[in-house]
């Protein structure tokens, strides 16, 4: 196995706005990757595409906190998910507040098929009032359908990793009604909150363990604390059985461990036999492709390599979200350029948009 280095202490260390460009682009480009039908990599899937409208509603709160005036950010995320629900094609309530159309819904309005209306989001988006903690939807459910989207509340910086937790568990609660659910969406976005800070893999998966080990669902601190044994000692998640499905919709804690043990074990150097990877150019005759551009090329070099066996693996675990998150987190760790350009066309462009959004907001550009 070849040891993916650390990013050395000196310029190779991503910017914050690296950072941020690295984590989106991951997730998109993943998500892309893994859809079973090549002609729906033009849109997103609904989870991916929610991390999306998750940037843009956090910015919206943002905005408003940086003119001094205090919002919700519960409240904003609700509104962002609303105008993607109308957005997709979902029977929203008459009653539901309509907010005003934002550059992301003109940008993504062309890329075709309806949300899933059977799906958590699209039973819980369909409503006039929004789902909490203390009033929970969908009570059931436990899936992963809310764990893309909790993504971005890790990249905001100069917060708590308490406060990015508590973003996205309000946030998972909007759709999903049961406390497992909350809890793995907080404690991704502890994971990601720790990468963005510059933490490794394996202190950034430490506070997400002890995000788990304070929630009252001990099944998810027993996956994330077994992942993070595994994946220390270099050993790629388990696929899942046949017949286990392709799609999203399997448990939150099952999903995350799959995604984190994917992400530590790479970082320790494991990497899939060259057969499992997809096929395309060897690594070292790839070139760097900016995020966004409408190349599908890879970046060159063993971080690439590493990407691509983390989101093979975790997906093979956990399904394609658990891909997708793992993307993600090695594009938070190791920034934008270790990430393949998301190749579709409005999908790239809202990338670049919303990702330029958040790091106008938080003051990301002044670091890089």
């Amino acid at each position: 196995m070849t040891s993916l280095p650390h990013p050395a202490p000196d310029s190779a260390v991503p910017s914050a706005a690296a950072r941020i460009r690295g984590c989106l682009a991951g997730l998109l480009a993943a998500d892309s990757q893994l859809r079973q039908d090549p002609a729906s990599a033009a849109r997103p899937a609904d989870e991916a595409e929610l991390a999306l409208y998750t940037v843009d509603g956090l910015v919206e709160a943002l905005q408003w906190a940086n003119d001094g005036v205090s919002a919700d950010e519960t409240a904003c995320l609700w509104l962002a998910y609303l105008r993607w629900a109308r957005l997709r094609g979902l029977p929203v309530d008459d009653g539901a507040p309509a907010a005003p159309a934002r550059p992301l819904d003109r940008l993504l309005a062309g890329t075709g098929a309806a949300a899933r209306p059977d799906a958590p989001a699209g039973r819980a988006l369909i409503l006039s009032d929004m789902g909490t903690t203390g009033r929970p939807v969908n009570p059931a459910a436990d899936d992963d359908g809310a764990l893309l989207r909790s993504v971005p509340a890790g990249l905001i910086p100069y917060i708590p990793e308490e406060a990015a937790a508590r973003i996205a568990l309000n946030g998972a609660a909007l759709t999903h009604g049961h406390p497992l659910a909350w809890h793995a969406a907080a404690a991704l976005a502890a994971v990601v909150h720790a990468l963005a800070e510059g933490r490794a893999p394996q202190a950034a998966v430490s506070a997400g363990v002890g995000v788990a080990v304070s929630a009252p669902v001990p099944e998810l601190a027993r996956a994330l604390a077994s992942a993070e044994a595994e994946g220390a000692a270099g050993r790629l998640p388990v696929p899942a059985p046949a017949g286990a499905g392709d799609g999203s919709g399997r448990r939150a804690d099952v999903v995350l461990a799959a995604a984190v043990q994917a992400v530590l074990a790479v970082a320790a150097g494991a990497q899939l036999p060259d057969a499992q990877l997809p096929d395309d150019q060897p690594a070292d005759e790839e070139q760097n492709q900016p995020v966004g551009s409408s190349s599908a090329v890879r970046p060159a070099g063993p971080a690439a390599t590493s990407y691509r066996s983390a989101v093979r693996a975790a997906a093979a675990a956990g399904g394609p979200v658990a891909g997708a998150a793992a993307g993600a987190l090695i594009g938070t760790w190791l920034g934008d350029e270790a990430v393949p350009a998301v190749s579709a066309a409005e999908p790239a462009a809202a990338l670049d948009l919303v990702a330029a959004d958040l790091i106008r907001v938080t003051g990301s550009a002044a670091e890089g």
